[in-house]
């Protein structure tokens, strides 16, 4: 009892480790598998953080661009940055990375992938540029550069959905996700269509550019 109370006793006896915890290396093992060469990703999202810095340092330098008319070649230049530069290429380049992993397939094809990579890349620089000098047809030139690869990463996507064996509320998601970027591709080139042919009754800029007094006028 006394040997087992003294302080020498209880120094000799062996402290109790706890086990490492194990990660989940099963999980990582499928992430691993599926997920595309992180070459494709990361090209994505560091064309977007760029596009971020770039416009960033741009209304630095030009902070009228906040406080001026919203329908001039600088603010409308400095929005397709942010818009198409910096949100759509971070949010493809996640795409790309994580519809594999979730969906548990492989991405359709990789190739494509790099295809709309290079075509994204000169369309929304290409469009950023000719609104600067405010060039209507260049832009839609650009513009259809631009959807030309959206196109191809639809595409993609969709036929990376048609693998999954099961639909579920992730895939019904990024379906959905799908059709309204489509349709906002679409809107986006009719609207620089509709700025250099009349072939619409109807003339979207002008409603956009329509001032708060004119459209007051328009109304009495």
């Amino acid at each position: 009892m006394t040997e087992a109370l003294s302080p020498s006793s209880a120094a000799l006896k062996p402290l109790r480790t706890e086990r490492p915890c194990r990660l989940p290396t099963k999980r990582a093992a499928v992430a691993d598998v599926h997920a595309p060469s992180v070459s494709l990703p990361l090209g994505f999202i560091l064309t977007g953080i760029t596009a971020l810095l770039v416009g960033a340092s741009w209304l630095t330098v030009r902070p009228i661009n906040l406080a001026g008319y919203h329908y001039g070649p600088e603010v409308v230049a400095a929005t397709h940055l942010f818009v198409l530069g910096w949100i759509c290429s971070v949010i493809m380049g996640t795409m790309y990375q994580l519809v594999p992993v979730a969906l548990e397939t492989r991405l359709h094809s990789e190739r494509l992938a790099r295809w709309h990579f290079g075509l994204h890349l000169v369309g929304f620089v290409g469009m950023v540029m000719m609104f600067l000098v405010w060039d209507m047809k260049q832009v839609g030139h650009f513009g259809s550069v631009l959807a030309t690869g959206v196109g191809l990463f639809v595409y993609n996507l969709a036929r990376t959905l048609a693998r999954i064996p099961r639909w579920n509320v992730v895939a019904i998601g990024i379906a959905s996700s799908l059709v309204w970027l489509s349709l906002t591709i679409l809107a986006g080139l009719y609207l620089a269509a509709a700025k250099c042919w009349s072939f619409s009754p109807f003339e979207p800029m002008a409603q956009m550019t329509r001032t708060p007094t004119s459209v007051a006028w328009a109304s009495s």
